[in-house]
């Protein structure tokens, strides 16, 4: 073990647990596997994402990962996975020791966290059945419904890895800079980010959080993406999400979420994460898009102000 787990029993027993049900790929990914979790576990607490309230949800998701194993070489320019079930991760391995085990802790987060690619997929679904669109019918906004909850997730989960890894490095988390994504934005757009990748995500994540937040006024940027990392791990978080998002906006909650996905597509082709590029998608698609986030996040909703 690589902490003492003395006064937390369960913790060890579902690591044993855990060597036995789970097939691995080979012993390199095996032990990064579970010195990356020891990792989650100890400093998750440490840092107060885990607690009372959710330790006992998180130790149960994790038992249902079967498979812990290498992306197929068809998916090679892919990092990391995690199947839409939670039961498997998936890594390079082309990545560095340092990159594999950052991917990793991502992947890990990820299968612990209560954001559901089915509910995503559900809301997404059922709004485009209640519009009647179908196919080639479908609006630019509604072909990235379920990206746009990619975006969040990806931008909350960041955070959380972040924290963890500098603070199980023993190293001091980077200050934000001043960040530019050319072949996503433009040259003039820029954002202020310490995100190892997809520096937008943050500023987005925050942008929504602070609406959906109750007192967000008090709270810091980062205190604002700690909240949302703490109900990540919670129970339900998809649904709540969206139950929160549809209180402020209405229906207009459908086409912030869309606009978020374009933004995650164009930025993860760009990135290499899809197989399949998205040709069609354009620089001007997703500056049009985030300007108009920008003017919901002012509530200038009108087309004179957007």
């Amino acid at each position: 073990m690589k902490y003492d787990w003395s006064k937390v029993p369960s913790v060890p027993a579902v690591l044993r647990i855990l060597k036995k049900r789970i097939e691995f790929q080979d012993n390199r990914i095996s032990e990064v596997f579970f010195d990356t979790l020891e990792d989650f576990l100890y400093y998750g607490t440490l840092l107060g994402y885990i607690k009372n309230t959710n330790f006992k949800r998180i130790l149960s998701r994790l038992l249902n990962i079967k498979k812990v194993g290498y992306i197929m070489f068809a998916m090679k320019d892919k990092k990391s996975l995690s199947l839409s079930d939670r039961t498997g991760i998936f890594l390079s391995s082309d990545l560095s020791s340092s990159e594999f085990e950052y991917v990793m802790l991502k992947e890990i987060i990820t299968t612990v966290s209560s954001i559901s690619d089915k509910t995503n997929r559900n809301i997404a679904t059922d709004y485009l059945l209640r519009k009647g669109v179908y196919g080639e019918e479908r609006a630019l906004e509604d072909l990235y419904l379920e990206k746009g909850f990619s975006l969040l997730e990806d931008g909350i989960v960041y955070d959380i890895l972040e924290n963890i890894y500098y603070a199980s490095n023993h190293e001091k988390r980077p200050i934000k800079t001043s960040r530019k994504e050319k072949m996503v934005f433009g040259n003039k757009t820029e954002f202020l980010s310490n995100y190892k990748y997809h520096p937008s995500f943050q500023e987005l994540t925050i942008m929504i959080g602070r609406r959906i937040l109750s007192n967000s006024e008090k709270l810091s940027d980062d205190e604002v993406l700690k909240v949302l990392g703490c109900e990540a791990l919670e129970d339900n978080f998809s649904s709540k999400l969206f139950s929160r998002l549809n209180g402020i906006y209405g229906n207009k909650a459908y086409d912030i979420i869309g606009k978020l996905g374009i933004i995650y597509k164009k930025e993860t082709d760009v990135y290499n994460q899809n197989i399949i590029k998205d040709k069609s998608l354009r620089i001007i698609d997703v500056k049009r898009a985030y300007r108009k986030l920008l003017c919901y996040q002012e509530e200038r909703i009108s087309s004179k102000a957007c």
